[in-house]
């Protein structure tokens, strides 16, 4: 078995042990579009769904996306203070 195989047993088995089920609704339409994505990537529906998550917290936690909304975040509170505080 190779390494990446190994790893993705391992990574599997530790999200199983620690694992939290929550729901999500979704449309009809995109439960086919999953189920259909799932089959053509030989993957349970389940395993897509922690591959998308895993992808969008990837994404999501990207440090230069991060620090440009942390920027952006500042920016727009500079100028609530401007606009509410007498004197700035």
């Amino acid at each position: 078995m190779s390494a990446t195989k190994t790893q993705k047993k391992t990574d599997d088995a530790s999200a199983q042990s620690s694992s939290v089920s929550f729901t999500v609704r979704v449309t009809e339409q995109q439960h086919k579009a999953l189920e259909a994505l799932a089959g053509l990537e030989k993957m349970t529906l389940a395993e897509l769904m922690r591959q998308l998550i895993q992808d969008g917290i990837t994404r999501g936690l990207d440090p230069q996306r991060v620090a440009e909304k942390l920027r952006q975040q500042q920016e727009e509170f500079a100028n609530l203070q401007q606009a509410l505080i007498p004197g700035n």
